[in-house]
């Protein structure tokens, strides 16, 4: 029987609402933006293939199933299963399409879609598992998408536009991160 997705509590960790039954098995990547004066969660339903944006109370303002624009998707095998987003500086987000077909997809401040690059790879630019990004943007750089390239066992760093960058090479499963300050944090699936 499908339940309740989302669960709201308040500060003190007591229990307000629930809602979001259409998401039940599926609520993967979760985040909260402030978009002027209200706030909307966005999340990535991995086995349904799609994301949603909706208000804090669950009214959905819309879902996104694959970007037809990239063309990587045009083969009905073709796996769409995004598991995370994140947002850009300007207002726009980013989708990794971790469980899927392995790509990064960027749309603009207006929620339409603007690039996609990666795909199945280990070189530079392509990735097995792009789990979960963040924006890196922490005092003393330059802004840049960092991506838990989670079954090459690292990360990859892109510019905004998605232009490779770096990596960082040491990590076993990387699964997701998080700025707070000036510190990084990523969780690693396979704890040393």
């Amino acid at each position: 029987t499908p339940v309740d997705a989302i669960a709201v509590f308040d500060p003190k960790g007591r229990f307000v609402r629930s809602w979001g039954k259409q998401y039940h098995t599926a609520g993967h990547g979760i985040d909260v933006r402030k978009e002027g004066n209200e706030e909307f969660l966005y999340l990535s339903c991995i086995s349904k293939g799609f994301i949603v944006k909706s208000t804090l109370k669950g009214e959905e303002v819309w879902v996104k199933k694959r970007p037809a624009e990239p063309g990587v998707y045009d083969d009905p095998k073709a796996i769409y299963s995004p598991t995370n987003i994140c947002f850009a500086p300007d207002g726009g987000f980013y989708v990794g399409d971790g469980y899927g077909s392995h790509y990064i997809h960027q749309y603009d401040k207006d929620d339409k879609w603007v690039r996609t690059w990666g795909g199945l790879g280990s070189e530079p630019g392509k990735m097995k598992t792009p789990h979960g990004q963040w924006l890196d943007n922490r005092p003393g750089r330059k802004p840049s998408l960092v991506v838990c390239d989670r079954a090459n066992s690292r990360l990859q760093y892109f510019t905004l536009d998605g232009k490779h960058i770096e990596f960082v090479q040491g990590l076993s499963f990387p699964a997701d991160i998080d700025i707070q300050g000036d510190v990084m944090l990523c969780p690693d699936l396979h704890a040393r």
